[in-house]
C-alpha cells in the first residue's frame, strides 16, 4: 500500500491469460474465466494466438462484467489488482470509483472508470477513499485486503448534478455485495480514453469554413501567410495557414458579390481553437435571384399573340420568324452547327 500523505487514483495489474481477437469482441481467459478485453494496438501487435501470454491491464466494467483494458505484454509476473478510489453508489451499486483527469484540460474534465468488485463486509459507500488489493476469482474482483476510508484526494469538476451543500444530503444504507457480479444492473457511464480509442473508426475528417470577405492576414518568415477563421459566435478560432498563391483567390476573383469556402484538415490544439492544415480556398459568384416584382413585370409588358401565332404590335401584326433549329443544312447537304462561324476567344 502507499503512503495514505500520497494518495492517487490508480486500477492497475499484471494478469495472466489467452487473448482472442478472432472474434466481433475480444475476450481473455484468466484461471479459466472469460472476460471481455480492450486491446491496444501495441498488444495486437504482440499478440500470439492460443499463447498464455502476462499483460498490464486497467480493470474495469463492460455490459454488466468485469472487463480488462489491455495496454501492453509485459515480461513480468503475474500482480494482485491494485485499486485506490472512491467506494461510491452507482445506480444504487457499490463501485471503486477511479478518476482520472482528461490529458488535454487537467482540471477541467474527468475520466471516471467504475470496478465493480466482491467485497465482504464492506463498508457504507459514502465516497470515502479506499486502497484495496483484489483477486481474480471465478470471474469476479474479490476484495482481499484494503486499508482506509482516507479524505477523497483532490479530481476534476464533476459533470453530473450533486445535491448542493443546503441541502441535507439522504443517508446512504450501508451495502454488502455478495454472490457474483453477473446480476449487477448496468450503469449508465462515460466511456473512458482507452474504451474511446478502442471503438475509434478511421476517418478523414475535413473542416468546412464559409465567408464573403477577406480576412486580415499576417506574413510568416516562411513566405506562407497566416489568417484566423472564427466560428460564428463561439470563442472556437481555426488558425489558417496557406501560400500567398492560395490566399489571392480570396482578393484577385473579380466578382462583386460573392462567396469564399475554405477547406482543410483539422491539425494541432491552439489556445483559441485548432489549427487547419492543408488548405485549399474556392469562390463562387454570388447571383441575385429575380423577385416575384420582377418576374410580374415582365408578364406584363410581353407583346400578346394573336390569331396564328402573329405578335400585335400597336396597329400592326408582325408574322412570327421560324423556329431556329440546333443544326441546319448547308449547300454542300452537310449539317452546321450554332456555333458554325462564330469566332470564340
Amino acid at each position: 500500500m502507499s503512503d495514505p500523505s500520497q494518495h492517487f487514483y490508480q486500477a492497475i495489474a499484471i494478469i495472466q491469460g489467452v487473448l482472442e481477437l478472432d472474434g466481433s469482441h475480444p475476450v481473455i481467459t484468466v484461471e479459466d474465466a472469460v472476460f471481455p478485453a480492450y486491446a491496444s494496438k501495441v498488444v495486437r501487435r504482440k499478440h500470439q494466438p492460443g499463447q498464455v501470454q502476462n499483460f498490464r491491464v486497467y480493470p474495469c466494467v463492460r455490459h454488466k462484467q468485469p472487463a480488462f483494458q489491455l495496454v501492453n505484454v509485459v515480461e513480468e509476473p503475474a500482480t494482485s489488482i491494485t485499486l485506490m478510489g472512491c467506494w461510491e453508489l452507482h445506480k444504487d451499486v457499490p463501485y471503486f470509483a477511479i478518476y482520472r483527469n482528461g490529458v488535454l484540460n487537467p482540471g477541467e474534465r474527468f475520466f471516471r472508470n467504475l470496478v465493480p468488485v466482491i467485497w465482504d463486509e464492506a463498508p457504507q459507500a459514502d465516497g470515502q477513499f479506499w486502497q484495496a488489493i483484489a483477486q481474480v476469482r471465478d470471474g469476479a474482483f474479490v476484495i482481499t485486503k484494503a486499508e482506509g476510508p482516507f479524505d477523497p484526494p483532490p479530481k476534476a469538476r464533476l459533470s453530473v448534478s450533486e445535491p448542493s451543500d443546503t441541502e441535507p444530503r439522504p443517508a446512504l444504507p450501508k451495502l454488502k455485495l455478495v454472490g457474483t457480479t453477473a446480476a449487477v444492473p448496468a450503469p449508465t457511464l462515460p466511456l473512458t480514453v482507452e474504451e474511446i480509442r478502442a471503438r475509434a473508426t478511421p476517418a478523414k475528417i475535413q473542416v468546412v469554413c464559409k465567408l464573403n470577405q477577406v480576412p486580415e492576414l499576417w506574413e510568416l518568415p516562411d513566405k506562407r501567410v497566416v489568417c484566423y477563421l472564427k466560428d460564428g459566435e463561439s470563442d472556437r478560432i481555426f488558425t489558417v495557414q496557406m501560400k500567398p498563391k492560395m490566399f489571392k483567390k480570396l482578393t484577385d476573383h473579380g466578382f462583386a458579390d460573392w462567396v469564399a469556402v475554405i477547406t482543410g484538415e483539422i491539425g494541432a490544439a491552439t489556445e483559441t481553437g485548432f489549427e487547419l492544415v492543408n488548405a485549399a480556398v474556392q469562390v463562387f459568384e454570388k447571383r441575385a435571384r429575380e423577385g416575384d416584382a420582377e418576374v410580374e413585370d415582365k408578364a406584363i409588358t410581353q407583346p400578346e399573340k394573336g390569331a396564328g401565332g402573329a405578335v400585335a404590335r400597336g396597329n400592326a401584326v408582325v408574322e412570327p420568324k421560324p423556329a431556329v433549329t440546333q443544326t441546319q443544312k448547308g449547300g454542300d447537304g452537310k449539317k452546321k452547327g450554332l456555333l458554325d462561324g462564330v469566332r470564340l476567344k
